[in-house]
């Protein structure tokens, strides 16, 4: 799959004065997580969220893995419908949220046992459910070993996910207008954005994802047989319809 860079650019949450990683979380940014993940509990971890991913990956080997927003061509997964399936299997379901962050998804109130969302540098957000323990004896030992013990600028944090936030409308935004635009191109031949009618996942993704639809649009082209994929950035949707017409003028 080749891709269109129009970067997505969510702001980075600050690292402490002494350079490490941020550590525990204050009160009322914890809550603030917390809600929006919808968990019972959230941590601060000092990896980034793509290593925290795989260690989930490795050492709950029972355990379902679904990305929100990740696969090609994209589409937004039935997190209650795959969280009822797994509780009656037995197995953990972790959340990857590489694509809306903190603030685009709750996926634990949704159904997933384990949510992993990206904090910034090397940082990551791990929230987990009230039953997690029954699936996953100690894993929240397990995140609180690998949280960190580092003092957290707090105010800093609470800026960055409000701007985080405000990107991730922003961005749902200008890709609800470059999928429109997309939509209509003679050229194209496939279309997936969980935000327009008529997608495969528009009904999932309208009671799954919070304040948006996400940045990510993939198209397939007539004569083609790889999906590209479009990740927006906040700025004028206009201009980035510009940069995709160039494109689409030189395939």
């Amino acid at each position: 799959m080749t891709e269109a860079r129009l970067p997505v650019g969510l702001p980075t949450m600050q690292r402490d004065d002494s350079g490490g990683c941020m550590g525990e979380l204050p009160d009322d940014v914890r809550r603030t997580c917390a809600q929006m993940l919808g968990a019972a509990r959230t941590w601060l971890l000092a990896m980034p969220a793509d290593e925290a991913i795989r260690l989930a990956r490795e050492r709950l080997a029972d355990a379902c893995v679904v990305e929100v927003l990740g696969p090609s061509p994209v589409s937004c997964p039935d997190i209650r419908a795959m969280g009822r399936e797994a509780r009656q299997q037995g197995r953990p379901l972790v959340a990857d949220m590489t694509v809306p962050g903190v603030v685009g998804c709750a996926a634990v109130r949704l159904g997933a046992h384990l949510a992993i969302a990206p904090a910034g540098g090397n940082a990551c957000v791990a929230g987990v459910s009230r039953d997690v323990q029954r699936y996953t004896p100690g894993l929240t030992d397990a995140l609180e070993g690998l949280s960190s013990a580092d003092p957290v600028d707090g105010d800093a944090v609470r800026t960055a996910l409000e701007l985080q936030r405000v990107a991730w409308h922003a961005t749902s935004d200008a890709a609800q207008v470059v999928a429109s635009y997309l939509r209509c191109h003679p050229r194209v031949a496939g279309l997936r954005y969980p935000g327009l009618r008529g997608d495969p996942s528009f009904e999932v993704a309208a009671r799954t994802l919070t304040g948006g639809f996400g940045p990510v649009v993939d198209v397939l082209l007539a004569g083609e047989s790889d999906w590209r994929r479009v990740t927006c950035d906040a700025d004028d949707p206009r201009g980035q319809v510009l940069v995709l017409e160039a494109m689409l003028a030189e395939t």
